[in-house]
């Protein structure tokens, strides 16, 4: 089963794996959490603030899901971290040209060594779009599906990325769009694209997000790379060259033609390019993030900052009326 989760309108969040022990604060409790996750020997203060941590997390989901509402909350691997480690995993900040963005959209045109997609009139298609998104009005655009779920029409998302530690959310968000869209212009089967490529090679000299690699950049800097590099498969990118990020015989799996990035804060533009152009690189504010399990997540602040960067899959109303968004996240499968 895969880290898919629906979301409220307007916020995104991620799936978790219930853990498998009692929901319950003490030293026992947080010994069998640490085997499940893999933590290793704590000592002395060290195993002190831990276990405050996780029992802390422990009060909170039992008040969270004593509360009706339309999320639940569940333990998970981030249950003793603390707040400075969980924010080092949202690896992505808007760029200076979406200095007043809280969603940043972007797609992609994608052309492979394979078969060639380069439409001439894409990058004019895709301007045209923009423009008539820009001057829709707020209600629904018409003529649009209810829902849309691009999981079922695409193996490639089920490509579900684990970041660990490394705050690269904003190279396998890129990668992850970059995926699908080569599966929906390609008839080649779906390959995995190198992350490490772009960790490696994509310049950040501004520190745009971050100062690069596992500490953070943007997607847009990613497309831009693709755009004038390309990109591997996973298991065709061994690591940087003597050369450095230049200099490979081979040529690159894909290579990306153009991307576009939305008007700010704009539903209609989100509906109507997730719906009819594909999956999406969205920037969202994931700092409350922590503790979600299931259902449609709306524990969102107004005043929200850019930090995470997702894949917007789709969108849809459960059984209650309630809008959402449909997002891949990059925190691992469900086991």
């Amino acid at each position: 089963m895969l880290s898919w989760q629906t979301l409220l309108l307007g916020v995104l969040a991620h799936a978790f794996l219930p853990l498998a022990l009692e929901l319950r604060a003490g030293r026992s409790s947080y010994d069998e959490f640490r085997t499940q996750y893999g933590r290793g020997d704590a000592f002395g203060d060290e195993y002190v603030l831990r276990q405050a941590l996780f029992n802390k997390r422990v009060s909170a989901v039992q008040q969270i899901n004593s509360q009706e509402g339309s999320w639940k909350a569940e333990i998970n691997e981030f249950a003793d971290y603390t707040p400075e480690e969980f924010r080092s995993l949202l690896g992505h900040r808007r760029s200076h040209q979406g200095s007043a963005a809280f969603l940043q959209l972007r797609s992609s045109v994608i052309q492979s060594r394979f078969h060639t997609l380069g439409w001439p009139s894409m990058t004019d298609s895709w301007r045209r779009m923009t423009s008539l998104l820009r001057t829709t009005p707020s209600s629904h655009p018409s003529g649009l599906p209810e829902s849309v779920d691009w999981r079922s029409q695409l193996n490639s998302s089920s490509f579900v990325k684990q970041q660990g530690t490394c705050g690269s959310c904003w190279a396998l968000a890129a990668v992850g769009a970059l995926e699908m869209h080569a599966e929906i212009h390609s008839k080649e089967p779906p390959h995995e694209l190198s992350v490490d490529q772009l960790l490696d090679c994509v310049a950040n000299p501004q520190h745009c997000g971050g100062l690069g690699g596992c500490d953070g950049a943007n997607s847009e800097l990613a497309f831009e790379y693709v755009q004038q590099h390309g990109l591997y498969t996973s298991s065709t990118y061994s690591g940087k060259s003597k050369e450095g990020c230049s200099g490979r015989a081979n040529p690159p799996y894909v290579r990306l033609q153009g991307f576009v990035r939305l008007p700010t804060n704009n539903l209609n533009s989100m509906l109507q390019a997730v719906a009819t152009r594909g999956p999406l690189v969205v920037g969202v504010d994931a700092s409350r993030w922590d503790l979600y399990g299931n259902g449609v997540f709306d524990g969102c602040d107004r005043d929200a900052t850019i930090n995470h960067a997702v894949v917007l899959v789709g969108y849809g109303s459960d059984r209650l009326g309630k809008d959402y968004f449909l997002i891949r996240n990059s925190w691992g499968k469900a086991r």
